[in-house]
């Protein structure tokens, strides 16, 4: 106000001038290309337009193209699934014994999902020495002390499995989804530290089961009675099969 040439600002547009342009984006840009020109010598843009790019570049972009496309396939080809086990030589067999010291593991690995054509299973920690009943030596042994183990849910993967022998593997716990193993009439647990009364519901859902081993684990006489009363015709403790 008072200089000769001076605008007023519009009271709708407050900061913009009444005789300029109140359009923010023509603004900014005007300001980038002012920016632009002062810092190159000579005041004059000197980047050239897409068109102006030499032609030598072009196979260069397509080279780089391709080398993403094959970095691409090489990443999809690096599936984990294809990484092989411990298990690997018992892929195709039917009938499998495994103890666990004889290859380096403490528990039971999700591995033990690659076993699709097995029908027997037996996995112990090692070779304890008993073969049908375990010593009342063992039977006396303190539940709840470390370690605890749990049985990963891939053993429900295996689904023509009929027997399966769980021997001396401190597992606390039975899969939430071990009813999936449909087939499963034989289902040996000597010596873990199941509470069978946290269990119970776990094992009625197993309609194939005929024969139940719970020796070695925390089991009452109302459990055996339960597991009676909603599974007719079962064994419970019979020898190792």
């Amino acid at each position: 106000m008072g200089l000769e040439g001076s605008t007023i600002s519009s009271s709708k547009n407050p900061g913009f001038s009444s005789g300029g342009t109140n359009n923010t984006g023509h603004l900014l840009l005007t300001s980038t290309k002012y920016f632009q020109s002062a810092i190159v010598p000579g005041g004059r843009n000197t980047n050239p337009p897409p068109s102006a790019i030499p032609a030598r570049c072009v196979p260069f972009a397509n080279f780089m193209r391709f080398s993403t496309y094959i970095f691409v396939i090489f990443l999809f080809s690096c599936n984990p699934n294809n990484t092989k086990t411990v298990f690997d030589p018992l892929k195709q067999k039917t009938d499998i014994e495994i103890y666990l010291s004889d290859y380096g593991l403490e528990s039971v690995p999700q591995e033990i999902r690659i076993l699709k054509n097995v029908k027997r299973l037996y996995i112990a920690k090692d070779t304890s020495g008993w073969v049908i009943y375990p010593p009342l030596s063992a039977l006396a042994q303190d539940k709840s002390t470390q370690p605890s183990r749990y049985l990963p849910n891939e053993i429900s993967e295996l689904s023509n499995l009929t027997s399966l022998t769980l021997v001396n593997l401190d597992l606390v716990s039975l899969p939430e989804n071990i009813d999936r193993l449909e087939k499963l009439d034989t289902l040996i647990l000597y010596m873990n530290k199941l509470t069978i009364s946290n269990e119970l519901e776990k094992l009625k859902r197993l309609r194939s089961l005929k024969y139940l081993g719970l020796l070695g684990n925390d089991l009452t006489a109302n459990d055996l009675s339960e597991l009676k009363r909603t599974i007719p015709g079962i064994t419970i403790n019979p020898g190792l099969r």
